[in-house]
């Protein structure tokens, strides 16, 4: 019972010595507080202000699979040498030199959590209008080379069929030779299930070409009027907090040279 009030009575001495410390030392810790205030509203004041363009993009398909998957695309926009001398113009990146992974650090790209074959982008600027120009350019781009992935495909796929239909007219042709002389043979049936297994591959083919889905956006390319960075309440919260910290150390400062004093 008495180390409890004991204990009380020290957690109330220490609460009123916190509380004395602070109304002797108020005037100097507000100083500080006002000062750190001052600082982080000329830091968000004058700092560049930073605008970002957000969208969200789905990659080109074949059957409900990507042609090139989501992560692989990251990683090639990831480096410097993807990007073509119009999107380095349009994002501010040096057109001959080198810079960075993902623009410098301007880009950012995230796959979807539960949503196959999309991505999402965001991209930063000095400017509303440089943020929305540059995330045309790098969705341009991104378009561009997507198709190339199609039509690479379709260049396979139409090699492969004009094959198929050149072995389907000369199974045409060796069945109506023996369609002719009138011999039912082994060979017309061999010819005739070539024949057929070659119309399935030509028709899967054509639907496959069918089922091609370019690359396209979701949602549109949207620039919030709002800069991203810096953020004035964040700026002043910290500058306040700082100043706080900063004053309550000169308060203890300044009382332990007295008390050596």
């Amino acid at each position: 019972m008495n180390n409890a009030s004991a204990q009380t009575s020290t957690d109330e001495i220490r609460l009123a010595d916190i509380s004395s410390f602070l109304i002797r030392n108020r005037v100097l810790i507000l100083i500080f507080v006002a000062f750190g205030l001052l600082l982080s509203l000329a830091y968000a004041t004058f700092t560049p202000k930073i605008y970002e363009a957000r969208w969200q993009l789905e990659v080109a398909q074949s059957n409900g699979k990507a042609l090139e998957p989501p992560t692989v695309l990251m990683q090639r926009l990831r480096a410097p040498t993807t990007y073509t001398e119009d999107v380095r113009k349009l994002c501010g990146m040096p057109i001959n030199g080198d810079f960075g992974d993902n623009l410098g650090g301007k880009l950012k790209i995230a796959a979807t959590k539960g949503i196959l074959n999309m991505l999402e982008f965001k991209v930063s600027a000095t400017s509303a209008s440089a943020a929305h120009s540059c995330a045309k350019a790098i969705t341009a781009m991104i378009f561009s080379m997507q198709n190339k992935l199609i039509e690479e495909q379709s260049f396979g796929s139409r090699q492969q069929m004009s094959k198929y239909q050149e072995s389907l007219a000369e199974a045409s042709r060796q069945m109506e030779r023996i369609r002719k002389s009138e011999v039912v043979s082994f060979a017309y049936l061999s010819h005739l299930d070539k024949s057929n297994w070659l119309r399935d591959r030509i028709d899967a083919l054509q639907i496959e070409a069918l089922a091609v889905q370019p690359a396209k956006l979701l949602t549109p390319i949207q620039v919030p009027g709002k800069h991203v960075s810096p953020k004035m309440s964040l700026a002043l919260i910290l500058g306040g907090l700082i100043g706080m910290i900063a004053g309550i150390l000169g308060a203890l400062i300044r009382e332990r040279s007295r008390t050596a004093l």
